[in-house]
C-alpha cells in the first residue's frame, strides 16, 4: 500500500483536488480525496491537516455533503476520524466529553 508522509505531499494532493472542483465540481473533488488520500496508509495527523486544508477551500454550504459522500466511500481511511472521536468519548469518562464533542458535531451538521 501506497503511503504518504509528509504536509508537502497533502498540500500536492489538496492543491491538485482544488483544481479538479474547480473544474468539474464536488464529485470530482470527492474522487480525487477518495483515490489520493484515502486508498493510501496516512497517519491521522496528515489526514487531519488534510482535511484542514480541503476545508479552506470547500465552501461551508458543501462541507457536509463532502465529508457524506467520502464516509460513503466506505475506504478504511474515512472512518479514521469517527474512530478517534470515540476513542476521546471513551478516554475522557465522563458524561461532558461526550457532550462537548456532541456539541462540536452538532454545529457542523446546523
Amino acid at each position: 500500500m501506497d503511503q504518504i508522509t509528509s504536509k508537502v505531499q497533502i498540500r500536492e494532493i489538496v492543491a491538485a483536488a482544488k483544481q479538479q472542483g474547480q473544474q468539474s465540481g464536488i464529485e470530482c473533488r470527492i474522487l480525487s480525496s477518495q483515490e489520493c488520500l484515502l486508498k493510501k496508509k496516512v497517519r491521522f495527523p496528515l489526514l487531519k491537516f488534510a482535511a484542514r486544508e480541503i476545508m479552506l477551500f470547500v465552501p461551508e454550504a458543501e462541507q457536509l455533503h463532502l465529508t457524506d459522500r467520502l464516509i460513503a466511500t466506505t475506504e478504511m481511511r474515512s472512518y479514521e476520524s469517527i474512530h478517534k472521536a470515540c476513542t476521546y468519548i471513551t478516554m475522557g469518562n465522563q458524561w461532558y466529553v461526550c457532550d462537548i464533542i456532541g456539541e462540536r458535531a452538532n454545529k457542523m451538521n446546523t
